[in-house]
């Protein structure tokens, strides 16, 4: 009998028989828990035969598969789930079936992952999720599963979404920054946060140089290594200006910008306590007292000396999970997901 494999708006029908959906964790935790949701309401008619096993006698109405973490209120980073439906048919020891996986589930709370319903004399089978992940780096993945964790969601549907700018500041003080990684590190940060909040969205990198230049990210896995590449063909200038990067070409309203330099730019004193303004200043530099006054300013603490940006951030998953909280409390994207889903 045939196996499908769901990904993307993949699709099954099966016969109209009970269903077995069984689940393999891969991660830091051993387990999850599947429910089955009729209207948001666990379905009383499922039985569980094991943790990792559920079977549902029959689908006469809209049902939902959703995953939570058995213990934790979120899934931990680097945890994926394999999910398996198949027919129950016990004449048949090849019974039609569908796969779905491996689905990264790192920094949840919960996350729906098929759909079935009854169709003619079958049920169909939908996948909910858009194919498989982008792959990361280490940094930009864990400022995925953060950015997850404080929206609640995987991915925020497509009417949420925003495009996303990353504005460098090429002053001629921000060597240090490029040379310890700092200013590397926090694009990545900033492209996981982009992973979710914008995966069907433009992403945009500006150089604000004496002549500021767009650039166009393809692929949220490169874009450090595309600023990193560009800095030694840029003319360093001095005196760096917020307002260099705002609307230069007339880019959408839904659009949130970050602002990458290495302090407080000189004409936007307000915009650092203004949280409605759409862009967002990013500063690598020693924490200093005051700093909690300045809602619309995140402060990145650069290496020690000698040491590399990227190989702290990678040890300090919680500055990284501090830089995406304080960035997406910060901005419009903050509101895009959904409440906590209650056990």
């Amino acid at each position: 009998m045939p196996t499908y494999v769901l990904e993307g708006a993949g699709r099954a029908v099966f016969p109209r028989r009970p269903i077995v959906v069984s689940m393999t964790v891969v991660g830091p935790v051993a387990s999850a828990t599947i429910r089955a949701l009729v209207n948001g309401v666990d379905d009383s008619r499922v039985v569980r035969p094991t943790p990792g096993l559920l079977v549902l006698p029959r689908v006469d109405a809209p049902t939902v598969l959703r995953l939570m973490p058995a213990g934790p209120a979120e899934f931990p980073p680097d945890t994926t789930v394999h999910l398996t439906l198949a027919v129950e048919d016990r004449s048949d020891p090849d019974p039609d079936r569908a796969v779905l996986g491996p689905i990264d589930v790192s920094g949840l709370t919960h996350i729906d992952v098929a759909a079935l319903e009854s169709v003619g004399e079958g049920i169909s089978v939908a996948a909910l999720r858009g194919g498989r992940e982008i792959e990361l780096g280490p940094v930009a993945n864990q400022a995925r599963v953060a950015t997850r964790a404080v929206l609640g969601v995987d991915q925020l549907p497509e009417h949420a979404q925003a495009d996303i700018a990353i504005a460098v500041d090429m002053s001629a003080s921000m060597l240090p920054a490029f040379a310890d990684g700092s200013v590397a590190a926090v694009v990545d940060v900033i492209s996981g946060i982009a992973s979710v909040v914008a995966p069907h969205r433009r992403i945009r990198l500006c150089l604000a140089d004496a002549s500021p230049r767009w650039l166009e990210i393809e692929d949220l896995a490169t874009a450090s290594a595309v600023v990193t590449a560009e800095v030694v063909n840029v003319v360093l200038v001095s005196g760096f200006q917020s307002a260099a990067v705002s609307q230069l070409d007339g880019s959408a309203a839904d659009m949130v910008t970050f602002i990458l330099t290495d302090a407080v730019p000189a004409d936007s004193n307000g915009l650092a306590y203004d949280t409605r303004d759409s862009r967002h200043i990013v500063t690598i530099q020693t924490p200093f007292d005051g700093q909690e006054a300045m809602p619309n300013v995140t402060i990145v603490a650069p290496p020690p000396p000698g040491a590399s940006a990227l190989e702290r951030l990678v040890r300090d998953r919680d500055a990284v999970n501090a830089a995406v909280r304080s960035m997406l409390n910060a901005t419009t994207l903050g509101g895009r997901g959904h409440a906590v889903v209650t056990r």
